[in-house]
């Protein structure tokens, strides 16, 4: 389980008090680690739930233009959706990489690989 100091040592924003407790409840639901959504959190937003880049929104941001799910700067809202998409990718099976290519929705060996690299280390140090 991630701990509230672990996820303030990785955000670069201030995080919601209950993150980890909406990623533990995701992990549950979708079958993805804890460890791979707090990783895409951290990457895609730095856990900055009001982020907007475009389409793209909360702290998974989400693609609204791909996934037309609504609520979305809704912290709890945003990391079940997320989990959910990385479930349907794949990621809760050994093909993560091509979950967190097509969740990205492009080929980017540099972002798949600081992930898992986030992942590694969160499971070292949980």
């Amino acid at each position: 389980m991630l701990t509230k100091a672990l996820i303030l040592a990785l955000c670069t924003h201030t995080p919601d008090p209950h993150l980890h407790t909406y990623i533990t409840e995701a992990s549950q639901i979708y079958h993805v680690s804890e460890p791979l959504i707090f990783s895409v959190i951290v990457q895609e937003s730095g856990c900055n739930h009001m982020a907007v880049n475009g389409p793209a929104v909360g702290l998974g941001q989400i693609n609204t233009s791909v996934w037309p799910y609504k609520n979305l700067k809704d912290p709890r809202t945003n990391v079940l959706t997320t989990a959910k998409i990385l479930a349907e990718y794949g990621a809760d099976t050994e093909y993560v990489t091509r979950a967190l290519t097509r969740y990205l929705g492009a080929y980017n060996t540099k972002y798949v690989q600081e992930i898992k690299d986030r992942v590694r280390y969160i499971r070292e140090n949980i």
